[in-house]
């Protein structure tokens, strides 16, 4: 039952990391169609304000295997495609963690667009959003092979 619950949780977390991560990407590049349009703004304003559920999904799939590989006897790094899982998580959080400050100053330029008359706001955004994405790419195509794993699970 246990292992049941902690599974369920895990996957549905995999599904909003996954589904809101690609709904971020697909809002990032409408962001640069958009470049110097009204539009522009308002597509920042809704990156930022769905980004952090992927950030919340990321941190309950890490708790989730966590507990599962604590409470369920897998440990860690002993068999291969968990291992490699395991490894792709810890990165992945290393990788966040390090970006929690380019996050906060994300959220701050994207607070400040409402009132941002002379565009310095914008310009910060950007380049904000830009570091942002260089990381959240790669941390994507981790999650996609941890799935992939997942599922094929090779010895």
């Amino acid at each position: 039952m246990l292992r049941n619950f902690l599974l369920s949780v895990h996957l549905i977390a995999v599904i909003a990391w996954l589904g809101v991560g690609l709904y971020e990407l697909f809002v990032y590049r409408e962001i640069r169609r958009a470049r110097g349009t009204p539009l522009e703004v308002s597509l920042i304003q809704i990156y930022g304000r769905y980004s952090a559920v992927v950030a919340v999904a990321t941190l309950v799939v890490a708790a989730a295997g966590l507990i599962m590989s604590l409470l369920l006897g897998w440990g860690f790094f002993q068999q291969l495609w968990l291992g490699i899982k395991q490894a792709i998580m810890l990165l992945i959080l290393i990788d966040m963690a390090l970006l929690v400050p380019t996050f906060r100053r994300a959220y701050a330029d994207i607070a400040a667009l409402s009132t941002d008359d002379g565009g310095t706001a914008l310009e910060r955004c950007r380049a904000t959003l830009e570091r942002v994405h260089r990381h959240v790419v790669p941390m994507r195509v981790g999650a996609l092979v941890a799935v992939l794993l997942a599922v094929w699970r090779p010895v």
